[in-house]
């Protein structure tokens, strides 16, 4: 892991499964002292769909104090949406989105098999597909860096889809 400290004291790593979101979060942690928080421990989306008065993603929110990384953002399962945590993040200077991307289609591949158990079909890389090219671009105006966790370095939004230019090859 890059040793970077980062300013801010509210951090979301984001990216898709396998691209190293829990590991940065966790080493990020350890470095600085921060507050792990494990964002599937908190975030229940089954409580989601059947709550009345509030979504999980407000409630995740609403636990938040400083000086935390978390391996995900918090969205609503219902709707999809992410809305809430991008005026969240609109709101606050503290916060700071940490993209993890694998960009090595045959590392994330084996990330898949070995580490998660998965098996490797077209459809995990379509979801990989849609998570950079439909999901990501809503934080690209946020306060946001990209982190290769192949070559373990800070790269910039355009170096990223360089990276991931491999995706042209899923529908």
């Amino acid at each position: 892991m890059n040793n970077k400290i980062h300013k801010e004291t509210k951090i979301f790593v984001t990216g898709i499964y396998g691209s190293g979101k829990t590991t940065y979060a966790k080493q990020y942690a350890e470095l600085t002292g921060f507050k792990y928080i494990n964002f599937d421990m908190y975030f229940s989306y089954a409580s989601t769909l059947s709550a009345l008065k509030h979504t999980s993603d407000e409630m995740f929110l609403n636990i938040l104090s400083t000086d935390f990384i978390t391996d995900a953002i918090p969205w609503d399962p219902v709707s999809g949406s992410a809305s809430k945590f991008i005026d969240f993040a609109k709101e606050d200077s503290r916060v700071l989105i940490v993209c993890c991307v694998c960009p090595s289609k045959a590392e994330w591949a084996k990330r898949l098999i070995e580490c998660k158990k998965l098996e490797m079909t077209d459809e995990r890389y379509s979801h990989y597909k849609v998570y950079y090219e439909k999901i990501l671009p809503a934080y690209h105006e946020l306060n946001i860096t990209y982190y290769d966790t192949v070559t373990n370095e800070f790269i910039t939004k355009d170096e990223l889809y360089k990276r991931i230019a491999w995706l042209s090859e899923f529908n």
